[in-house]
């Protein structure tokens, strides 16, 4: 049975007003209203494409890892919705000591404000990674059953695997894949999965930008780094080309897609971004490519 609209903004109300953090959260919604939660949350995902369609004005949000507090800070310093838009960039759970706050919060939001609030998948969001990093062990701890966690992490296979800003800035949570070079070919990706040890699915989740040379092998252990590599730039409008060896993977993605830049998560950063761009020396006539980092900010 579906919550009513009345239910909803008390649980979102609620939840904003929590201040101790762990196990208050089961008090608020105990393992059968999570179980009702997530299935509300799966059919609004099945809804929604592999990259999902996001407009602005929208504030981008990065790592979150159960830093609850600093969720509820965020949304003081941004505003509630659904007064702004929204899009996290994954990693909401592990780390940190509120995992279970933060991803009630959000799914809570998600329910109850479909059109304001866009979440997409982290390499966290999977269940091989939440036994490992706290989230596994901080449902045990809290509602002393594994099954609040198994909700989640079905849930989790549900989730987007990036967005896309106003038909022009791609969003994954990691970064590209050699196995992609279109958006169209993220769309026709099966999503509903756990994320896998290799493919372009765990590339999204887990590749990185990296200064040197072409594609890596990552010290993650899973996806790639990409960095600079030669290729032949095309402009369609002047219909000519130039030979540039400083160009970046993700100004070829940019310049295949014809969007600006990418923006990612996935990276701890102790400024909370970083913006890159791909050839500041560069000039053509068309808009220039740029990638920016929007890490947990330690």
């Amino acid at each position: 049975m579906a919550y009513s609209v009345p239910e909803l903004d008390r649980i979102v109300s609620d939840i904003f007003e929590l201040k101790k953090g762990g196990s208050a959260c089961a008090s608020i919604l105990p393992e059968e209203e999570v179980c009702r939660l997530c299935d509300m949350a799966k059919e609004i995902f099945q809804r929604e494409d592999n990259v999902k369609s996001v407009k602005t004005p929208v504030i981008v949000v990065g790592d979150v890892h159960g830093q609850f507090f600093d969720l509820l800070e965020l949304f003081e310093i941004g505003g509630k919705p659904p007064l702004h838009n929204y899009l996290f960039l994954g990693d909401y759970v592990d780390r940190g000591y509120y995992s279970l706050d933060c991803v009630l919060l959000l799914v809570a939001l998600k329910v109850r404000y479909p059109d304001r609030i866009a979440l997409t998948r982290g390499n966290h969001e999977c269940r091989q990674i939440t036994q490992v990093y706290g989230f596994y062990d901080e449902c045990l701890r809290v509602h002393g059953t594994a099954r609040v966690w198994k909700h989640f992490t079905d849930l989790f296979d549900f989730l987007p695997l990036a967005a896309v800003v106003d038909n022009c800035i791609f969003c994954p949570h990691g970064g590209l894949s050699p196995s992609l070079d279109r958006i169209e070919h993220v769309q026709k990706l099966d999503r509903y999965i756990e994320i896998p040890h290799e493919g372009p699915i765990c590339d999204l989740m887990w590749s990185d930008p990296d200064d040197r040379y072409g594609w890596g092998i990552s010290p993650r252990g899973a996806g790639y780094t990409f960095g600079q590599v030669g290729f032949m730039l095309r402009c369609p409008a002047a219909g000519f080309a130039y030979s540039c060896l400083g160009c970046c993977f993700w100004w070829e993605f940019c310049l295949c897609q014809w969007v600006p830049g990418v923006m990612r998560g996935g990276s701890l950063l102790f400024d909370g971004i970083r913006f890159q761009p791909a050839v500041p020396s560069f000039q053509c006539s068309i808009i220039p490519s740029w990638l920016v980092t929007a890490g947990l900010c330690a």
